[in-house]
């Protein structure tokens, strides 16, 4: 009887000595794989964090350089007239100052910055020009009397409008050989020219035929920007 006694209390013994083991086993390998996920996870936030980071850094900087290049300002005649370039434009330098029979207080170029081209790879560009109103009555007086720009043909394209309080006169001069664009803005000192050739065809001496043709008519909504933009204070 006391043999089956120290047989039966062996037995529990080891029952509880293999199930603490056991348990021991299985609630230590549960706690270090809860604590290798939980170092994933905190590795794969700290890495989310870091690319959010970078990024709104990106956007804000890529939202400051949009901002400057959009707000980028540029004044003539001390200051009495301003404008602003269209996004990813530039000045080019000081344009000549005659007009026909007439000179300019200031004029200057602006192009963009990829510098395309136009008629035997000339620059192409954009003028912004200041006259004396010379006592024209409305910008389109200005342009067909003071100026003597010429009168519309039925090819062209005109209208009269009001940019900044002030009347405008539109001119798309469309011909066989070139497409120019024109905003006159009139003011009671001055009046603002904003032209550019779009367009451009060579023909050859000999045939008569086109030999070269550029269309920078994609840029039609710059020119329209600029001359939007354009403030004077007389």
């Amino acid at each position: 009887m006391k043999t089956i006694w120290i047989v039966l209390i062996s037995f529990i013994a080891t029952a509880l000595i293999v199930g603490g083991g056991t348990y021991y086993f299985v609630h230590k390998n549960a706690v270090d794989q809860r604590n290798n996920l939980q170092n994933q996870i905190n590795s794969l936030n700290a890495e989310i964090s870091t690319l959010q980071s970078n990024n709104a850094s990106s956007n804000s900087s890529s939202a400051s350089n949009s901002i400057s290049q959009k707000t980028t300002k540029s004044t003539l005649v001390d200051g009495k007239v301003s404008y602003t370039l269209p996004t990813g434009w530039q000045l080019k330098g000081d344009a000549p100052k005659s007009l026909g029979p007439i000179k300019s207080l200031a004029a200057v170029f602006l192009q963009p910055s990829s510098k395309p081209k136009i008629e035997f790879s000339d620059d192409y560009v954009a003028t912004v020009a200041v006259f004396d109103t010379a006592n024209a009555k409305s910008a389109k007086d200005w342009f067909e009397n003071v100026a003597q720009g010429g009168f519309s043909q039925p090819n062209d394209v005109t209208n009269n409008l009001t940019i900044n309080g002030r009347d405008t006169y539109y001119f798309k001069q469309i011909t066989n050989s070139y497409i120019d664009v024109r905003y006159i803005i009139f003011s009671g000192e001055y009046v603002v020219y904003v032209s550019s050739r779009v367009s451009a065809t060579h023909y050859d001496a000999t045939t008569q035929q086109p030999d070269q043709h550029t269309d920078l008519t994609k840029y039609e909504p710059d020119i329209q920007s600029i001359a939007n933009s354009l403030v004077i204070s007389d």
